[in-house]
Order: structure tokens, then C-alpha cells, then sequence
């Protein structure tokens, strides 16, 4: 079983979050499953973020 990493919230994004409609909640928890999985799948928008050692971001992008 591959290991899986741990996804970190920080307060501002957890209360940002809950203002979103519930879809893009659930897209969001999904695609947080996808990166604790495989951080490499093409289909997350991920990129490090400048003058982080360990912050990335993720891109969230709802296909209608």
C-alpha cells in the first residue's frame, strides 16, 4: 500500500470553505483525496509555493 500524506488546513481556508456551495466542497474533499494519494496525478493543479519548503497549492477547477 502506497503512503499517503497528510493534508494540512490552516483556519482561513477551513472558514473560506464552508462559505463555498456545497458541489464545490465536495469537489474539494475529492481532489484532497486525490493529492493525499498521488501528489503526481496530472489531473491536480499543484504547484510549490515561492519561498516554501513544504506549502503547495492546489487548484480547484469544476468541470460543468
Amino acid at each position: 500500500m502506497p503512503n499517503k500524506r497528510t493534508i494540512l488546513k490552516t483556519k482561513t481556508f477551513s472558514r473560506d470553505l464552508k462559505k463555498l456551495p456545497v458541489e464545490i466542497q465536495k469537489v474539494s474533499f475529492q481532489c484532497a483525496k486525490s493529492l493525499s494519494e498521488n501528489p503526481l496525478d496530472p489531473l491536480l493543479n499543484i504547484k510549490k509555493m515561492f519561498g516554501y519548503k513544504v506549502l503547495w497549492r492546489v487548484r480547484i477547477k469544476l468541470l460543468l
